[in-house]
């Protein structure tokens, strides 16, 4: 298992020592699922420290959320791993929210209520509004319609409270916005993502592709605000600031999803097909834990703990910053320093992305492109998140918060295995579509050959030159030709060896 072990998330550059701690707990419950318990890491931090950094590309701003797709083999650890995550995640927001210490919801005005839980109100017997500070939660579904998620409006019957204290109706009916659950702040997680509506949506789930698209986008604008027009004539604005950490088994309209929706390409996927050895020796693991008892309250708090601290941090940092005066944006993308080296190794793991890819056929290419149009950029986002992951441990404050060559490269070693994964996946998927291809044309061929068979005394043809002279009639990559000819073709042809080369003949033809 050593070959699995490194691409399952036994990364080459060292990670920030909390994050290993992490993962190493993790697998030790989900087994082989490193780089999985890696992202869901960096999932939890990113959404705590979107309201305090911000990462510049000069005019354009990026919060520091990672969305994470576990696309992965039925019954190999997914939901045992959201099992450990969950609560780690539930527990650092509730001490959060606890604190009352986080910036206010800028978006949402509420009503500010007495002890007894009634509406106060000002002079003109309106409702007295105020912006309270943001909480987080974690929303946890299997399915749901696209009206539960983004909210609606009802009509209910408006209340009013005399000076004993004493409810009653008035007779009048009031429009009441009711939140979506994808409102707020905390993580969005689907434990069967494939239910979601964005693989197979039903007639109620036909906007969540447009929902999450526009919740995936940058916070620094206005574009990531889901708006929904009602028949009613009200519009319902959902402030969704949530991060996405969502599993699936794969789903058969992936490939699809992928090359139309635009939605897998803003998350930070990692697509696993587990080899049936490795689900095997998962069970065995599975299977020697039987009737024993082991605490995972202790590494939970701990870890919980852990967050804080970054947190509390990072906290520091921004209230300090804010002193200075600057703008609020200014504030948040002046959190973090950035050195040269780490530009430079920002555009080196570009270029490894890129070069990764070139030899692949051409659907590879295509569809590989569309993810690293944003791997790049959740690089740099997983690079200052290792460098928040540092800063508790590092003393001198004054070098805490520098994004440095090392820390991309950390970045680079998580985002290298998913996609890797992706380019492995869609080989892989392009290859059983050929084989399962219910009609295949083998004219052109057997054509080919037969032009070149001519030129030969005894009908043997070099097999390189004639799936070089192939590539140019189907139009296709040399690697995609040979694939093509080894799963439907060369069942027609004789084979054999002439000097060290391979030569093919047509089955039919005689000497």
């Amino acid at each position: 298992f050593e070959d699995y072990k490194q691409v399952s998330g036994v990364f080459q550059q060292s990670l920030p020592a909390v994050v290993q701690q992490f993962q190493k707990s993790a697998a030790n419950i989900s087994h082989y699922n490193e780089t999985p318990a890696v992202i869901s890491f960096f999932t939890i931090l990113g959404q705590i420290c979107k309201d305090f950094i911000a990462i510049p590309f000069e005019e354009e701003y990026e919060d520091t959320r990672i969305h994470f797709l576990q696309i992965q083999t039925s019954g190999t650890g997914k939901t045992v791993l959201s099992n450990f995550v969950q609560p780690i995640a539930r527990s650092v927001f509730e001490k959060i929210n606890a604190k009352q210490k986080h910036p206010f919801n800028m978006n949402v005005e509420v009503p500010v209520k007495d002890e007894n839980g009634n509406i106060e109100k000002d002079a003109d017997g309106n409702p007295i509004l105020h912006y309270a500070r943001k909480k987080f939660d974690v929303f946890s579904v299997q399915v749901a319609t696209s009206a539960a998620l983004v909210g609606h409006y009802a009509i209910q019957d408006e209340m009013e409270t005399d000076d004993n204290g004493n409810s009653r109706m008035t007779g009048h009916k009031i429009s009441v916005k009711m939140n979506g659950a994808l409102e707020g702040s905390g993580l969005a997680h689907w434990d069967e993502f494939e239910r979601s509506g964005i693989f197979s949506p039903n007639s109620h789930q036909v906007d969540m592709v447009v929902f999450l698209n526009t919740m995936l986008n940058t916070l620094h604008g206005d574009s990531w605000v889901m708006k929904k027009q009602l028949k009613e004539g009200d519009i319902v604005e959902t402030f969704g600031e949530r991060s996405v950490l969502a599993m699936t088994y794969p789903p058969t309209e992936l490939n699809r999803i992928m090359t139309e929706t635009g939605l897998l390409q803003r998350m930070l996927c990692y697509i696993r097909e587990v080899p049936e050895a490795v689900q095997h020796n998962i069970r065995k693991k599975k299977i020697g834990k039987f009737g024993k008892f082991k605490d995972r309250q202790g590494p939970m708090d701990k870890f919980s703990d852990e967050f804080i601290k970054m947190y509390d941090l990072v906290l520091e940092r921004y209230e300090e910053k804010k002193k200075d005066g600057k703008s609020e944006i200014e504030t948040k993308c002046n959190m973090m320093t950035y050195t040269e080296s780490a530009n430079n190794y920002l555009d080196l793991e570009y270029e490894n992305m890129v070069g990764y890819i070139n030899d692949c056929g051409l659907f590879v290419r295509e569809v590989a492109n569309l993810f690293i149009n944003r791997l790049y950029i959740t690089t740099s986002k997983l690079a200052v998140l290792c460098a928040v992951a540092q800063a508790p441990y590092i003393k001198d404050k004054s070098k805490r918060f520098e994004v440095t060559g090392q820390n991309v490269r950390q970045a680079g070693a998580i985002t290298r295995q998913c996609y890797m994964s992706l380019v492995e996946w869609l080989e892989r998927s392009l290859k059983e579509k050929r084989m399962t291809s219910p009609v295949f044309n083998t004219k052109p061929f057997k054509e080919k050959y037969e032009e070149m068979a001519k030129k030969t005394e005894d009908g043997w043809v070099n097999r390189k030159l004639y799936i070089a002279q192939m590539c140019k009639v189907i139009k296709k990559s040399n690697s995609q030709t040979n694939l093509i000819f080894k799963d439907k073709v060369q069942q027609n042809f004789e084979h054999t060896k002439i000097s060290k080369s391979n030569y093919i003949k047509l089955k039919e033809v005689k000497k």
